[in-house]
């Protein structure tokens, strides 16, 4: 009996221990934090007393020292109000729903806009944007507008190419003179303006007659228009979906992703695979390897990389992501 009594303590002594280490594993995981802005647009990362008195924000709270935003790793944003109260330091925590941060974020906006108070620029991405369109410029549109153009004297070529060049400095360094250009920015514009490229070439391509007299310039034209209209879009989606560094790059990542997904698909399934016709003009014959359908392969290529687009924002709502 007494062995039977030990035995069966020991048994419930190993079970709640197993009952109880569970849990305390859990009490040990580290839950990260990344602090995001608290109004991106208008510059704002953080609300101090001074801004806050200026303002009138958050009235209710006593001995206000500061208001920050943090995401954390399960997607959620958590709300931080400091304070200073008989002395003592606290923190006030709470997660916020996805309406109640657009509503504080345009609360401020507004806040701002009626007291007057400027706008702090965050410049960050601005000058290797400025950098980056005009590295476009000199290595792709300065030659591809005059040759879509058909112009071919060499003087009218080289003016139009420095023209073009010139161009795609000025209307950057312009355009971004008195805004927010965050990192985000600047990485999505980069990557709409580069992809862009080769979207423009498939379409021009798709829409080209191979035996045409110069099936390159309706490719040449339609690289350049899509990376411009890839270059906006890419700004515009960085302000629209008020991404940080770490959510731009993996839009980018994703996107590429599915680019390389759509053409690997398309050279498996059969349309980007070549062909041999031999063909005879006159007494001369010769062969050629067109591709078996074109126009479905870059169909499927583009598809691929709207999706990982679409994967990207997907994913980069339901977590919080570093650059790297």
């Amino acid at each position: 009996m007494h062995r039977t009594s030990r035995g069966t303590g020991i048994l419930v002594g190993l079970a709640l221990l197993l009952a109880v280490l569970p849990s305390t594993a859990e009490a040990r995981q580290a839950v990260r934090e990344n602090q995001i802005a608290l109004a991106p647009n208008e510059g704002v990362v953080e609300i101090g007393s001074e801004l806050r008195n200026r303002l009138d924000l958050f009235p209710e709270t006593q001995g206000f020292l500061a208001v920050r935003l943090f995401s954390r790793d399960d997607g959620a944003t958590v709300l931080e109000v400091e304070s200073m109260r008989e002395g003592r330091l606290e923190r006030e925590r709470r997660v916020l729903l996805p309406g109640e941060l657009e509503d504080l974020r345009r609360l401020v906006a507004v806040r701002m806009a009626d007291t007057g108070e400027a706008i702090i620029v965050d410049r960050e991405g601005r000058g290797r944007l400025v950098l980056g369109q005009t590295f476009l410029g000199l290595a792709y549109y300065g030659w591809a507008v005059p040759a879509t153009l058909d112009i071919n004297s060499a003087q009218g070529a080289v003016a139009t190419y420095l023209l073009t060049a010139g161009v795609s400095f000025y209307l950057p360094y312009r355009l971004t003179r008195e805004r927010t250009v965050s990192d985000a920015h600047r990485a999505l514009s980069m990557y709409g303006g580069t992809r862009g490229i080769l979207v423009g070439v498939l379409l021009g391509d798709a829409v080209s007659d191979p035996d045409g007299a110069h099936p390159e310039r309706p490719r040449l034209g339609t690289g350049v228009a899509a990376s411009l209209g890839g270059s906006l879009l890419g700004f515009r989606a960085a302000d629209h979906y008020r991404l940080d560094s770490g959510r731009a790059a993996l839009w980018k990542w994703m996107g590429d992703f599915g680019l390389m997904a759509g053409a690997a698909s398309a050279y498996a399934a059969g349309p980007y695979v070549s062909r041999e016709i031999t063909r005879q003009d006159g007494g001369y014959v010769y062969v050629e390897h067109p591709l078996r359908n074109r126009l479905l392969g870059h169909a499927m290529t583009l598809l691929g990389g709207a999706g990982g687009l679409v994967a990207g924002r997907w994913l980069g709502e339901r977590e919080a992501y570093t650059d790297g």
